[in-house]
Parts: structure tokens; sequence; C-alpha cells
């Protein structure tokens, strides 16, 4: 009975220290969106309500829904309140592009604990105790035996250790809105990430949560690069009609 719930105890305590938070930090992966923001808004009191994009993007394999990813910037822009017209009559010239970086190999160690199972049994071990005089003198030595008994069950034996490596990919997103006739800047944000490769093997996918997270951020200025997240069923994910996707 003894031994049984040591094992129970043990195995217990393997999952609570190593496993538990790396279930936890896959779950919080899993349900939010991570990336940077750096965002400038140089004239929040502008009157600019009409607006026009226009888009730089890279001819590579997403090119073939640049469509969508500047229907997702208007719907965003939209829901903040500004009005899509045509480039003759529009307040603000929007410039929306972004690029793809090379994918990067990462290499890291890790350490895991090796448990061994114990029969269990009795241990001896003798200790020798040297009496002394008050002047020093060495009078004798006096021996005594200590005896424990330990349980069966599991027990953590040593520490083993290895390699991996992980992928990732860099993305940066630029959204700059100018005055059409002054050409001066409005306001700017910068999202930057560098994720796994195949998050943006479907950029289609990605670019509403990289909207949403740039969100609250534009037309104003952000204390500087900042770490945003936004949960991957934000209610504003209507706006992008991801069932149309």
């Amino acid at each position: 009975m003894v031994a049984r719930l040591f094992y129970f105890f043990m195995k217990t305590l393997y999952y609570t220290l190593f496993l538990l938070p790396i279930v936890t930090l896959l779950s919080s992966c899993a349900t939010n969106w991570y990336c940077y923001v750096d965002a400038i808004g140089y004239d929040n009191d502008t009157e600019a309500s009409t607006y026009f994009i226009e888009s730089h993007f890279p001819t590579d394999v997403y090119t073939p829904w640049a469509d969508e990813y500047i229907a997702d910037l208007d719907a965003v822009l939209q829901d903040l309140g500004y009005t899509k017209t045509d480039s003759v009559n529009a307040d603000l010239r929007v410039s929306f592009g972004y690029s793809i970086g090379e994918i990067q190999e990462h290499q890291y160690d890790y350490s895991y604990p090796v448990l061994a199972y114990s029969p269990g049994g009795k241990t001896s071990e003798s200790t020798n105790t040297t009496v002394k005089s008050s002047t020093g003198q060495t009078i004798g030595t006096i021996s005594s035996k200590t005896t424990s008994k330990q349980a069966a069950g599991l027990t953590v034996a040593g520490v083993g250790s290895g390699t991996s490596s992980y992928s990732r990919q860099p993305i940066e997103i630029s959204i700059i809105a100018q005055e059409s006739e002054t050409k001066s800047i409005v306001w700017a944000v910068i999202i930057t990430d560098n994720t796994d490769p195949s998050d943006l093997q479907n950029l289609r996918t990605c670019m509403p949560y990289y909207l949403l997270c740039v969100y609250p951020y534009i037309g104003f200025s952000s204390p500087g690069r900042v770490k945003t997240k936004v949960n991957i069923k934000d209610k504003r994910m209507s706006l992008f009609l991801r069932n149309s996707r």
C-alpha cells in the first residue's frame, strides 16, 4: 500500500513539475495570436475621414489573395469610422505592404528527469565519532549504526539532456496613412513577428489576426515596440467574413 501511494505521488509530481508548464504554454499559444506593434500617430486631431488603399505586396505565393488582404484592412478601417472612396477624392492614401524573410533554424539544449523504479529495502550507515578529553587528547571512538527503510516506487535517478531545433520565419507588415494633398504622414503602424513557418503558409488566415493586434493603435502612438495579442475567438473576427475562407 505504501509503495503504491509513493508511486502515485512521484507520478503526480512528475506531471506537475515537468509536463504541466508545457501543456499550459501550448494552450496559451493555441488560444492567442501574438506579434509586435510599433505605431506613431502624428496628427490624431486630423479630420480626414475618407481613404484609398495603395497596396505594395511582393510577388510570391501569397499574391493571389492580395484582394483579400485589402478587404481585411478595409474592414478594420471602416469599423474605426473611416469611409472608403476612390483615389481622387480620398483624404488619406493608405500604403499597405508586407515582406517575409527566410526561414531560420534554431537549436537549443534541454534537460529532463530520469525516473527509475526502486525495489525499496533497508539501508544501513555506520558512523564513527571520536571522543576527546578536555585537553584535546583522543580517548577513543564510539561507533553507531543507523538503519533506514525505503519504500518501493519511482525515484529520480538522474538528469538526462538532449538537443533539438525549431524553425522561425520573420514577417513585417506596414500600414502608412498620408494626406493626399500634402503627402505628410498622419499615422503609421508596423507589425513584426517571428513565427513558425507553418503559420505563414496560409497568410490569408493569419492577416486578420495581425490586423486585430494593430486595431487599437491605428491613429495613435504606441510606447515604442510593444508585444500585443488577440484571442483567436475575438468577436471582431466577424469583420473578416471568415466563413468565406
